[in-house]
């Protein structure tokens, strides 16, 4: 549903899956509600801005879940999706199919930084999306990006500091992966842009997870979900399939 190519962004590479349509998303949850699922069962819609789908798609992905809430086997839903897709126009769409969560890309809080990746939006639109999530009565999360081509210790700083003063009811940080075939690659192959490794990188993000943890802010994430298909194409900057314990550990390394 995304209609920008921003530079660090390969789909395809990133969730795994070429043509989920409404028809293949109908059997995937038909084959994952055939084994009783726990109480409060969420169904998410991610890989991709979901609310910027056409509208036709992306009720037809709705009608997918929706009998398994009526039901009652799934309690809600939840999806990933661009501060510039949420609108009041369509929060009535997601509520009236029990969407509950919304988790917004923000990546950077810096103006300057958004318009060099080729984001698309601004920071100002990141923050009125959250804002009508937030008054309409939804859960309201944000992504963050470290380490992106552009980005200095103040910007970083301002977006860690935007982060605590939305105060959003979950957050995911992800360093920067440099995904074969996006302009990043492109970038990194010219000598335009020299990414930072895991260790740079664990030492961007321990202390942004400990802020977080004194404020109160729930990280469910750090660093990109790993699959086999995304660590063939991740060919710079850091990728770790547990990138969060290397955080946690360096938070208490540096405790001791």
């Amino acid at each position: 549903g995304c209609p920008h190519a921003c530079s660090f962004c390969d789909q395809r590479a990133i969730s795994g899956e070429d043509k989920m349509t409404p028809e293949k998303a109908a059997e995937e949850l038909q084959k994952a509600f055939s084994i009783p699922q726990p109480d409060g069962a969420e169904i998410a819609f991610f890989g991709g801005s979901f609310t910027c789908l056409p509208p036709e798609r992306m009720k037809a992905y709705l009608d997918a879940a929706w009998p398994y809430l009526e039901s009652g086997q799934a309690e809600s839903l939840r999806c990933s999706t661009r501060p510039d897709g949420i609108s009041p126009e369509i929060l009535p769409v997601l509520r009236a199919y029990r969407m509950r969560t919304v988790e917004l890309g923000a990546q950077s809080f810096s103006d300057k930084v958004l318009s060099l990746n080729g984001r698309g939006h601004t920071a100002a639109q990141i923050e009125s999306a959250f804002t009508l999530l937030r008054e309409n009565g939804f859960t309201a999360g944000l992504q963050i990006m470290t380490g992106l081509p552009g980005e200095t210790e103040e910007d970083l700083a301002l977006t860690v500091e935007s982060v605590c003063r939305l105060y959003p009811d979950l957050l995911r940080i992800y360093p920067t992966a440099v995904i074969r075939g996006t302009p990043m690659a492109r970038w990194m192959a010219e000598g335009k842009f020299t990414p930072k490794g895991t260790e740079e990188s664990v030492a961007l993000c321990a202390p942004i997870l400990a802020r977080m943890e004194r404020e109160g802010i729930p990280v469910i994430r750090v660093g990109l979900h790993p699959s086999k298909e995304l660590e063939s194409q991740v060919v710079g900057g850091c990728y770790h399939p547990a990138f969060k314990e290397l955080c946690l550990a360096r938070i208490w390394r540096d405790k001791v």
